[in-house]
């Protein structure tokens, strides 16, 4: 019962709420001084998506998720059992609740959330949006339309002697070598090239030390590629393709490509019109912004998506994030794309936080004047 009762009162301290606090502001300010030369995306994984960090390579460090999970339970320790409930203490509990609500809905983000993104030219539709940084092998048979069936399997599982089983068009892919950054070479002896299968005529990668962006890495991999008559042959992918690599055997074609990874849209989206306004004498961009026409289960509507308006339905919402320019006039447009059930529990939880801060102070200044008078 004693243990019991130090854990209780452990979790209910006082100290371990500044100490947390105390603790993620270290871990803003070293997360904010390694993004300067890492990256933001490096930052994030390093200090707020894990749970320890090795300072200087030996030190260890709690991370930003049990820095957050021991102040999530401990505000929720202090309600359920400290808390006297009453009109007097509602503002408190209100500030309490919008507190909790708040580290409730960034983990609902971090577990749920997705973020990609979507590049169209003028004319061009698609219900599929792409990674940032995660990448896939995916294979499928040339056909005549222009719906195709994909399978795909994430690169991740790419690990040295691992098979990758293609059944649907009845191959196999043993993983001989994988890199998450690679430089591609090509050979000049064609006897060396034709040992390799490879659209661009790539014989052999060699590791490379990972971007400090991680979307602009490279990936690669050689695979040994298992026909259904049991013959073998060794299959380069490289994320840098500029087309990918077809597999001939038996009348039949399966096309290979190492790809990003592709996420379903639930909705088709076609890019009808690009337009931007520069500053006055100048090639600056003022404002740019899409004219796109949203297909929702056979129901077409007209959006216009501009920097600082993006398009949300349901749990997506499309940022107009760049653009290019193409020749002959034509223009592409880049959208990103985050997709977010808790995207509303934020505002709910700032929402409740003022709330009770402004309902405590109003209790406070009425018990005030009471005394007084």
């Amino acid at each position: 019962m004693y243990w019991l009762n130090k854990i209780i009162g452990f979790f209910l301290s006082l100290k371990l709420t500044v100490v947390c606090l105390l603790l993620l502001s270290v871990l803003t300010v070293a997360g904010t001084l390694y993004q300067v030369e890492y990256g933001l995306y490096m930052a994030q994984q390093r200090f707020f998506d894990s749970w320890l960090i090795l300072f200087f390579g030996f030190i260890p460090f709690p991370g930003a998720q049990w820095v957050l999970g021991l102040l999530f339970i401990n505000l929720f320790a202090n309600m359920i059992i400290r808390f006297q409930y009453g009109w007097r203490q509602s503002g408190i509990i209100m500030i309490h609740m919008g507190l909790l609500l708040l580290l409730a809905g960034g983990w609902v983000t971090r577990q749920f959330g997705q973020e990609s993104f979507l590049s169209l030219l003028e004319g061009e539709g698609s219900n599929l949006s792409s990674s940032y940084h995660e990448w896939e092998i995916a294979a499928w048979r040339e056909g005549g339309g222009r719906v195709r069936d994909v399978v795909a399997i994430d690169a991740d599982y790419a690990e040295p002697g691992r098979v990758l089983p293609f059944e649907e068009f009845d191959v196999h892919l043993t993983v001989e070598d994988f890199h998450r950054h690679a430089r591609a070479f090509r050979a000049t002896d064609p006897d060396v090239a034709a040992q390799v299968l490879n659209a661009t005529g790539i014989t052999f990668l060699e590791a490379a030390r990972p971007h400090w962006e991680p979307q602009e890495d490279m990936p690669g991999g050689i695979f040994t590629l298992q026909a259904p008559d049991g013959s073998t042959r060794r299959l380069l992918l490289f994320s840098g393709d500029r087309e990918p690599t077809t597999f001939a055997h038996g009348g039949e074609a399966v096309t290979f490509s190492l790809r990003r990874k592709r996420y379903p849209l639930p909705m088709m989206v076609s890019l009808i019109n690009f337009e931007k306004t520069f500053h006055p004498n100048s090639e600056i961009p003022r404002s740019f912004a899409s004219f796109i026409q949203v297909d929702l289960q056979g129901v077409a509507r007209d959006v216009l998506v501009e920097m600082n308006r993006p398009f949300r339905y349901q749990g997506y919402t499309f940022y107009q994030a760049s653009y290019a320019d193409l020749d002959h006039g034509q223009h592409m447009s880049t959208f990103a794309i985050v997709l977010n059930y808790g995207r509303i529990i934020p505002y709910v939880a700032t929402g409740l936080t003022f709330l009770g801060l402004a309902v405590h102070f109003l209790i406070e200044l009425f018990r005030r004047r009471r005394n007084v008078v």
